[in-house]
C-alpha cells in the first residue's frame, strides 16, 4: 500500500537535500536564467569518429579536460543494467546467454525493444512517477483513512507508460482528463494525480471552525499547485504562498492565480458508472436499502431507550473516575460535566460553535451548587452550523457556581444536536463575559472510549415481547444486508471531484486566510514570458475552462520547462544523476545544468518525436556513455570526483523493491544455478 504518512516524511527529507557541485553553481539574474529561455536545438560538437549526438556533447566536455569514456562493459553487465533500469527485474540466465551469443549489429537494440515491450516496463516506470507525484492510498495525517478506490490512477499510469502515451497527452489527462474524455473512466482516473497527496478530511469536511476549514482548503490547493509545478515544471512555486519567491521570479500573485485554477477541484470519490448501470443498481438496491432502514429504525426504537438507561450510570462512574485526574470523559448525549474554580455571577451561558446534526440542542443544563436547571433548549430557526448559538441562563442574582451537568438526549442517547465545539462563560452584568470551560476539557474518543453495553445486558433488560421482536428484526436485517452486499456497486474511483462553482481566490497577506487582499483570477506564471498572454481567465470561468487552459499551457511547445524537465527525469533515473541534479527544482536555488545544450537539444528532439518516452529511452540507452563500465580512472576521478561529466557509469544501490523482486524463488534458483 502507498501510505501518505510515509510519503510526507520522504518528501520532506528529499526537499531538504540540495546537490551542489563545485564549479557548476553560480548566481544568475532571473531574466537570463537558462531554464526560462526557449530550448534551442544546438548543433552537436563535431568530433572525429563520434556519430552519436548525445556522445558528442558529453565527449566534447570530457576531452576539454583531457578525459574520455570508460571502456565498454561486458555483455552480462549491460543486459542486467538494462533489465533493472527498464523493468526492475533481473534478466533470466537464458536471456543473458542469448544476448552474450548474439553477434548481430542490432543485438543491443533488440534487448532494449524487448524490455520496452514488457508489461513490467510500465510497472517499473509507473513506480518512479508515483513517487514523484506523492501518490498514496491513504489520506495521511492522524486519521490516515484508506482510499480503497485510488488504485485506478496507479493503473492508468502503468497503462500510459506501456502504451507509450505521448507525454504531452499524459500531462493533459492528469490535469483535465475528465474534461477531455468525460465518458472514459481511465481518463477520469488520470485526475487522481491532483488529489493523490495527503488530505485532512476532518478539517476539510467535519470541522465547524470556519477559519480552520478555510485553512484546510488552502492547504489542499497548495498541495495541488506545488505538486503540479514541481512535477511538470520543476519549480518551487509554493514558496510564494506567503510572499514573493525569494530566489525565483515568481510573485505571490502568480501563486494565487494557480490556486484559482484549482479552486473548483475537490478531493473524494466520484462515480464513473453509466446512467444505465446506476439506474439498474438503484432499481435493485433502493428497495433493499429502504427495507433495511425501516428495520434499523424499529430496532433503534426498541434498543436505544434501554441502552440509554443502562449507559447513564456507567458514564457517571467513568466521569467520577476521571475527576481525580482533572479530566472529563468524551462528549456524549447522556451525561457531561464541566468543572471550574467557583465563580459568583448572575449570568451564565453556553456558546455552541459546532454540533452533530442539523441544529444544536441541550435537553438539560444544571448549574451547581446553585441547582438551577434549564431544559429543552434548541437552537433557533435559521441558526447554521459554524456560527455561534447561545443558551443564556439568568440566575436572578449573583450566585456561586462551580460546575455544569448537561445532556442532549437522556431518553435515547442519540447524538443529533450534541455540541462538540462550545465554551461555558459567566458575566456579572450580562455584557462582559469570561470563559471558564470548553469542549477542550474533554477527552477525545481517540484516547479513551466511553463505556459500552454488552448485547446480553440489552437483551435481559427488554420485555419478553420486545426480545422476540428484536430477534426477528435482526434476522431480517442480516438477510437483507447480505442481499444488498451481493448487488454489484456501480464503479467509483478516487479522483478530482469538480465543484459546481469554483471558489473566489484572493491574494492572502502572509498566506493567512484571515487576511484576504485583492481578488485574483486564474492565470499562468509570468516568468514563462513566451506564454503569458495565452492564459488569463475571468473570475466567472468554469472549473473545466480553468484546468483545460492550464493543461494546454503546460504542454505548449513554447513552454521552456515541460519537455526539459521530463527529459532530465528520465536521464536522472538511467544514470543515477541528472543533467540538472535537482530534478524537481530548475530554479535559481537548484542545481546548475552540467550540459545545458545537450538537455535543450534532447528536449526539442523529444517534442519532434511525438513526446515519446520510449523513443527517449532508446536514445539514451543507445549511447556509448550508457554502455561504458563503472571502472574508476584515477585521473578522471581527480578532475571530476562527482562524475558530473559522466566519464564512467556510476555505481548505484539496488532499491528495496528491486531487491525483493529479484529474490523471487524461481529467479533465485536460476541465479544460483547459472554456470
Amino acid at each position: 500500500m502507498f501510505n501518505n504518512v510515509r510519503i510526507v516524511a520522504l518528501v520532506a527529507l528529499a526537499a531538504s537535500i540540495q546537490v551542489a557541485q563545485p564549479g557548476l553553481r553560480r548566481a544568475q539574474a532571473p531574466q537570463t536564467s537558462w531554464a526560462y529561455r526557449t530550448p534551442r536545438k544546438a548543433a552537436p560538437p563535431r568530433l572525429p569518429g563520434v556519430s552519436n549526438t548525445i556522445d558528442a556533447f558529453l565527449l566534447s566536455k570530457l576531452r576539454s579536460r583531457s578525459l574520455g569514456f570508460a571502456p565498454i562493459a561486458d555483455r552480462r553487465t549491460l543486459i542486467r543494467r538494462a533489465a533493472y533500469s527498464l523493468t526492475g527485474l533481473p534478466p533470466s540466465p537464458a536471456e543473458v546467454a542469448a544476448f552474450t551469443n548474439d553477434r548481430s549489429p542490432n543485438a543491443w537494440a533488440k534487448v532494449i525493444d524487448r524490455l520496452l515491450a514488457s508489461p513490467r516496463y510500465g510497472e517499473r516506470w509507473a513506480r518512479h512517477w508515483l513517487d514523484v507525484v506523492r501518490y498514496g492510498e491513504t489520506d495521511g495525517g492522524e486519521h490516515n483513512r484508506e482510499r480503497p478506490n485510488s488504485w485506478p490512477y496507479r493503473d492508468y499510469v502503468i497503462d500510459a507508460f506501456n502504451s507509450d502515451t505521448p507525454y504531452n497527452q499524459f500531462v493533459r489527462e492528469q490535469i483535465a482528463g475528465d474534461i477531455l474524455s468525460p465518458n472514459d473512466p481511465s481518463k477520469i482516473a488520470a485526475t487522481g494525480f491532483l488529489v493523490a497527496g495527503p488530505w485532512d478530511q476532518v478539517s476539510a469536511e467535519l470541522n465547524q471552525d470556519p477559519v480552520m476549514k478555510k485553512t484546510a482548503r488552502m492547504d489542499e490547493l497548495d498541495d495541488m499547485v506545488n505538486t503540479t509545478c514541481s512535477t511538470f515544471l520543476a519549480l518551487t512555486v509554493n514558496c510564494a504562498r506567503c510572499h514573493d519567491h525569494k530566489f525565483d521570479p515568481i510573485p505571490a500573485k502568480d501563486y494565487y492565480r494557480l490556486t484559482s485554477v484549482f479552486s473548483g477541484a475537490g478531493f473524494g470519490e466520484r462515480s464513473v458508472a453509466s446512467p444505465s448501470e446506476t439506474s439498474k443498481y438503484e432499481e435493485i438496491a433502493g428497495p433493499l436499502r429502504e427495507a433495511v432502514g425501516k428495520i434499523r429504525a424499529e430496532l433503534d426504537d426498541i434498543e436505544d431507550p434501554v441502552t440509554a438507561r443502562l449507559l447513564a450510570p456507567k458514564y457517571r462512574a467513568a466521569e467520577a473516575s476521571r475527576a481525580l485526574k482533572m479530566q472529563r470523559i468524551s462528549l456524549n448525549p447522556l451525561y457531561n460535566r464541566d468543572v471550574w474554580p467557583e465563580r459568583t455571577a448572575r449570568y451564565w451561558r453556553f456558546v455552541v460553535t459546532g454540533h452533530k446534526g442539523a441544529k444544536a440542542r441541550l435537553a438539560s443544563v444544571e448549574l451547581l451548587p446553585a441547582r438551577h436547571t434549564a431544559s429543552n433548549w434548541t437552537a433557533p430557526e435559521g441558526a447554521s452550523s459554524g456560527k455561534p448559538v447561545i443558551l443564556t441562563i439568568d440566575l436572578g442574582a449573583a450566585t456561586p457556581v462551580s460546575e455544569a451537568v448537561w445532556s442532549t438526549d437522556p431518553q435515547t442517547g442519540r447524538t443529533d444536536g450534541t455540541p462538540n465545539l462550545y465554551r461555558v462563560e459567566f458575566s456579572e452584568d450580562g455584557k462582559a463575559w469570561t470563559q471558564v470551560a470548553s469542549n477542550l476539557d474533554h477527552i477525545s474518543r481517540l484516547e479513551e472510549d466511553l463505556p459500552q453495553c454488552a448485547d446480553a445486558e440489552i437483551e435481559s433488560a427488554l420485555s419478553p415481547e420486545l426480545r422476540t421482536r428484536r430477534s426477528a428484526l435482526r434476522t431480517q436485517r442480516e438477510l437483507l444486508d447480505k442481499r444488498l452486499a451481493a448487488v454489484p456497486i456501480p464503479r467509483r474511483l478516487y479522483a478530482c471531484r469538480p465543484q459546481p462553482k469554483p471558489e473566489r481566490a484572493f491574494l492572502l497577506e502572509r498566506g493567512s486566510v484571515q487576511k484576504p487582499k485583492e481578488e485574483i483570477t486564474p492565470g499562468s506564471l509570468t516568468v514563462v514570458s513566451q506564454l503569458s498572454s495565452m492564459f488569463r481567465l475571468s473570475a466567472d470561468s468554469t472549473d473545466a475552462e480553468r484546468r483545460l487552459a492550464l493543461a494546454e499551457w503546460m504542454v505548449s511547445p513554447k513552454n521552456p520547462l515541460t519537455a526539459r524537465v521530463i527529459v532530465n527525469r528520465v536521464w536522472y533515473i538511467h544514470f543515477g544523476a541528472g543533467i540538472v541534479n535537482t530534478p524537481s527544482d530548475f530554479g535559481l536555488n537548484g542545481d546548475r545544468a552540467s550540459h545545458p545544450e545537450l538537455l535543450d537539444r534532447l528536449a526539442v528532439s523529444f517534442m519532434e518525436h511525438g513526446w515519446s518516452l520510449k523513443w527517449l529511452h532508446r536514445e539514451i540507452m543507445s549511447t556509448r556513455a550508457y554502455l561504458q563500465s563503472d571502472s574508476i580512472n584515477p585521473k578522471a576521478h581527480k578532475v571530476d570526483a562527482a562524475n558530473r561529466l559522466l566519464w564512467h557509469m556510476p555505481l548505484r544501490r539496488m532499491d528495496a523493491e528491486t531487491l525483493r523482486d529479484s529474490l523471487d524463488f524461481g529467479l533465485y534458483l536460476d541465479l544460483f544455478t547459472e554456470s
